[in-house]
């Protein structure tokens, strides 16, 4: 058991060499993207919750934003998080991602989508009274 542990342990730690680089910033109460890659010099936009009185019929309620992160499957992205003002919690539990967006500090992981999907997330650290309302969604492509 000790093995397979450590194993999963150094292989998250392992810096691999990402596809895109993207950069989210926790406000209150939105998130911020701004996306690298090869092909794109940078591209930054902000993420909200869509009202209730907006949603078309069969949007979730609290879990649709009025733009997707749209990402490719099976390249590896390099997100880097970090808070403006109180510390956010980027969480997509299909995904297995959750980590903190601390004021000052650049938190990173490496991750890669293997399947073409939507994935919902939203923020997973209380952050004040508007903290239910800070969903994302992650839109997994085949091929960019």
């Amino acid at each position: 058991m000790t093995i397979p542990s450590f194993t999963i342990l150094y292989e998250q730690d392992r810096i691999r060499k990402p596809w895109i680089k993207l950069v989210t910033v926790g406000n209150q109460w939105f998130w911020t993207y701004e996306i690298t890659t090869l092909k794109i010099n940078r591209f930054i936009f902000d993420c909200y919750m869509i009202k209730s009185e907006d949603l078309r019929l069969g949007q979730p309620r609290v879990l649709e934003t009025d733009n997707n992160l749209i990402l490719p499957t099976n390249k590896w992205i390099r997100l880097l998080l970090t808070g403006i003002n109180v510390i956010h919690s980027f969480g997509i539990p299909s995904l297995g991602l959750r980590f903190d967006g601390i004021p000052g500090r650049l938190n990173s992981i490496s991750f890669e989508c293997i399947r073409v999907g939507f994935f919902r997330g939203a923020c997973m650290e209380l952050c004040g009274m508007l903290h239910g309302y800070m969903p994302i969604k992650i839109l997994s492509v085949g091929d960019l």
